[in-house]
């Protein structure tokens, strides 16, 4: 296969090419050698090009190089560098065993957050003021981003990952709202906390069973 001006050769012939002249070492560079590789392969220049693949989740980065070389002397007299990403579509099941993983990842963060607030909540209020909800709220906050930047490749699992991140958006809401309903006293802010965590807890239990049901359907696969 070929073009008037561009002829493309299997990479076996220039293998060949390459140990008829035995071109290794300070053979390769040599101005001799490159003139009779030119010669034989009844070429003036020579396009080389190199990809390199590099896959993580549910994406592939890569990057393409290309360069035109003239045979007789070796110089580079153009080259040009390509770099993207690209995603791609993985099975039901192993989407979902990667939604749990990143699940997982960042649990610890979520349990730290909530362990915290568990620890100082009771019939008094000034309580959990003195236990510093700020430092709380910074840790909530964290799990949270970590949450919604979870982008899971099933639309399945992207409902039941909408219902886990609303129920942390009401808990972040509650936090800022005790905070603040402590500092200035007001009982309305307070209360709002409280209906506030109270949807947070359903959306939880919500998220609880519809991953259960999941779990069940994969398992079976």
């Amino acid at each position: 296969m070929g073009h008037k001006n561009f002829t493309i050769v299997d990479r076996h012939q220039i293998e060949s090419v390459i140990s008829e002249l035995k071109l290794q070492g300070s053979g390769l560079v040599s101005k001799e050698s490159r003139g009779q590789l030119g010669e034989i392969l009844g070429a003036s220049h020579l396009w080389f090009m190199s990809v390199n693949l590099v896959f993580y989740e549910t994406k592939c980065r890569f990057s393409l190089m290309n360069r035109l070389v003239e045979t007789e002397s070796g110089k580079v007299v153009a080259s040009m560098m390509l770099n993207g990403e690209r995603s791609f579509n993985i099975p039901d099941k192993q989407a979902f065993l990667l939604f749990m993983e990143q699940l997982k990842a960042i649990s610890p963060i979520e349990k730290e957050a909530l362990d915290a607030i568990n620890a100082v909540r009771g019939d008094n209020d000034d309580i959990i003021y003195r236990a510093s909800l700020s430092s709380v709220i910074l840790k909530y906050q964290v799990f949270s981003d970590k949450l919604k930047n979870i982008k899971p490749e099933n639309n399945e699992i992207n409902v039941i990952h909408a219902i886990y991140v609303e129920a942390a958006n009401y808990y972040s809401k509650a936090f800022d709202a005790l905070k603040n309903g402590i500092e200035k006293k007001d009982k309305a802010l307070i209360e709002y906390a409280r209906r506030m965590l109270k949807s947070g807890t359903d959306n939880i239990a919500k998220y609880n069973r519809e991953i259960k049901k999941l779990t069940e359907k994969y398992r079976q696969l």
